[in-house]
């Protein structure tokens, strides 16, 4: 829904009002019959919809595939795509799997996780002990006192997803809490930078002398990666019980060095350079499938169908800007037609990053470009540093074609993305046209979000320029 009225009262900023009514009231629906014609759009909208994930709009049977799969090695740049005549690409499909340190690996790494050794080997903290009652399965487990904390160093493969899983029992509630409860952090000890965090416990969530599996994944910034639990509430404490940690590599390397580079009809510059992850959907944090019309990712890959036109020639390449070496793996289908470029756009995209504070009194930076185009989408990777997301109050502001007095002024960045109430309770979703893929979504944890808004229907024309801000 798009509201615009002229002179609003109050300035630049307008309220919706709305009344809930009791479930037991009936409310008179909507009954006009449709037309065989708006039942048909009706249904194939419904059926695209559905068909997210899919090719929006079916591909020429004539259209060619080209595909292929090399091992891409440090700082090596890859030619996926060297076309020398005209065209239309309808699918873009990328994969990267990075090579495990060490790939036979399948089970836990971590030693020591059930504590049947009866000691503390490779762990350390304070106020804690080994203790048969503390066992939830075997002959012992760790015991943790009120003022506790418990915590240990483990060897990481940089870029490598982890997950942790642990049981844990809340044994008694020693001083009450205003909030919080217990909880895992996974901090990198290079800079303390937090990786993760787990929901916190307490007797509020579960009652005491029960076992509770939990389970926390996290992506190695190093070398090395810090596992500590301890209370992180407001003046509570608990004794608990913990046992059976174990540490498991996913069995594959997040790509995270990756860029990719495409340049349409013989251009110097590129069109499209960006972080492969970006580029996709994807930023910094977990890797997750999902589904929008224009861009998705399954087990097979990252995958884009925006139509991507040129007269001449276009390339393709991509750069493994890390240290590890990769398989990669890309499918691309090319629609033999050419296309008349007077009446086509070429597809561009750009990486912008940015930090700002609050003190800054300044705005963030989304989108800028100069000449003559249509702003049909992006994805976003936002991180609030003191773990808040109070940065989904920030307005965004567009500006199109040197105007003075923007031609949007929105009212907070979760409205932005279709949502709000900082995405409420929603969690992750795909949608065709907007989600959320990453959602750390409490002060308590990580203030990290990743999502994208698509405006295929809703796209914003420029001739000179634009510049897309949100507010810091």
């Amino acid at each position: 829904m798009r509201i615009e009225v002229e002179n609003p009262p109050g300035g630049l900023f307008y309220q919706i009002q709305y009344h809930l009514f009791p479930a037991t009231t009936t409310v008179q629906t909507f009954t006009r019959a449709l037309s065989p014609e708006d039942q048909t759009a009706l249904d194939t909208i419904i059926a695209q919809w559905n068909n997210a994930g899919q090719p929006p709009v079916p591909i020429p049977v004539d259209s060619r595939t080209i595909s292929n799969t090399r091992t891409l090695n440090p700082g090596s740049t890859e030619i996926i795509l060297n076309e020398s005549q005209g065209g239309v690409i309808r699918s873009l499909r990328v994969k990267v799997d990075p090579e495990l340190t060490n790939p036979e690996i399948t089970g836990s790494i971590l030693q020591n996780g059930d504590f049947e050794s009866g000691n503390m080997d490779g762990w350390s903290g304070g106020d804690y002990s080994v203790s048969a009652q503390a066992a939830h399965s075997g002959s012992y487990g760790i015991k943790l006192n009120g003022g506790g904390n418990l915590e240990r160093y483990i060897d990481t493969v940089p870029g490598q997803f982890y997950s942790v899983n642990f049981w844990a029992r809340l044994d008694n509630e020693t001083v009450a809490p205003t909030w919080g409860g217990l909880r895992l952090s996974i901090e990198d000890p290079s800079d303390w930078t937090l990786l993760s965090v787990s929901a916190s416990l307490s007797n509020a969530v579960v009652p005491l002398g029960q076992w509770i599996l939990m389970s926390k994944g996290f992506v190695a910034k190093g070398t090395q990666a810090r596992l500590r639990i301890n209370n992180f509430s407001g003046g509570g404490q608990w004794e608990a019980s913990f046992d059976d940690f174990t540490l498991v590599p996913d069995g594959n390397i997040i790509p995270v060095n990756y860029e990719i580079r495409v340049y349409w009809d013989g251009e110097s510059t590129p069109s499209i350079q960006t972080p492969v992850r970006n580029f996709f959907g994807h930023g910094l944090y977990d890797q997750r499938q999902w589904s929008s019309l224009p861009m998705a990712m399954d087990a097979n890959g990252y995958i884009c169908y925006f139509p991507m036109p040129f007269s001449q020639s276009a390339v393709i390449e991509i750069e493994n800007k890390g240290t590890v070496q990769s398989q990669l793996t890309w499918e691309i289908k090319i629609d033999n037609q050419v296309p008349d470029m007077n009446q086509n756009g070429y597809f561009c995209a750009t990486f912008q990053e940015e930090t700002k504070s609050w003190d800054d009194n300044d705005f963030v930076i989304l989108f800028e470009a100069t000449g003559k185009g249509k702003f049909v989408g992006h994805t976003c990777t936002m991180n609030g540093d003191s773990g808040c997301i109070d940065y989904l109050e920030g307005d965004e502001i567009i500006y199109v074609d040197n105007e003075i007095i923007p031609s949007v002024f929105g009212t907070g960045t979760e409205d932005f993305y279709n949502e709000g109430w900082y995405f409420g309770s929603e969690g992750v979703f795909s949608l065709p046209y907007y989600g959320l893929i990453v959602n750390d979504d409490h002060c308590m944890y990580l203030g990290r979000m990743e999502p994208y808004r698509f405006q295929l229907t809703e796209s914003i024309p420029f001739n000179q320029n634009i510049v897309i801000n949100l507010e810091a």
